[in-house]
């Protein structure tokens, strides 16, 4: 096979790869509605003893992790962690522009579940992401988006180097203080502009 064929193939084949990830993408986009539905009934359904191993593609490759069952399943049981960023920065830019679009009003449930799996993704590419839902509207979203960090941070000294990066917003901190929880000594706050 001609080297101009192997290119035109390969090419192809790119294509095809970076177009099914922008469908899978917007397809979960589009299945926020039942996604937080099945968080919610998952979150508020009697507790579930067991667990199940799932498949993250990470930035560093795909790893199995367990996670807690949840009735109905929120997820499959393989998960790209970009699709589940691409739910965060649907979040992050509601919160930014005001605009809304899957990810605004009461996704609580539903963040709960993607924290759960990003912090054992142990993905460094989550960090600045995550870091960025420290200014969302909601408390909860803040609580659990330092949570998170903080579950990544003790995970490696490299991934805690990365999370010492991100800065606390005071309405993070002062969160923290209603709920008796004092964040890490490494923890960076943002001064006051």
């Amino acid at each position: 096979m001609s080297w101009i064929i192997k290119v035109i193939l390969t090419n192809l084949l790119m294509s095809i790869v970076l177009v099914g990830s922008c469908f899978a993408q917007e397809d979960l986009l589009s299945r926020v509605p039942q996604l937080q539905e099945n968080a919610r009934e998952s979150a508020l359904g009697p507790p579930i003893c067991g667990i199940r191993v799932i498949e993250l593609d990470t930035s560093r490759g795909k790893i199995r992790v367990t996670i807690q069952l949840s009735q109905p399943p929120v997820f499959e049981n393989k998960i790209s962690v970009t699709d589940l960023l691409t739910l965060l920065k649907a979040r992050i830019e509601s919160n930014r522009t005001g605009k809304e679009n899957q990810m605004s009003g009461e996704v609580g449930d539903l963040m709960q579940i993607i924290f759960s799996v990003l912090r054992k993704s142990k993905d460094p590419d989550v960090i600045p992401v995550i870091g960025q839902l420290l200014d969302d509207r909601s408390e909860r979203i803040v609580f659990l988006s330092s949570g998170a960090l903080q579950v990544i941070a003790k995970s490696s000294k490299e991934l805690q180097f990365e999370v010492e990066k991100v800065i606390f917003p005071k309405t993070a901190i002062e969160l923290y203080k209603k709920r008796a929880i004092e964040l890490p000594e490494w923890a960076k706050i943002k001064e006051d502009s």
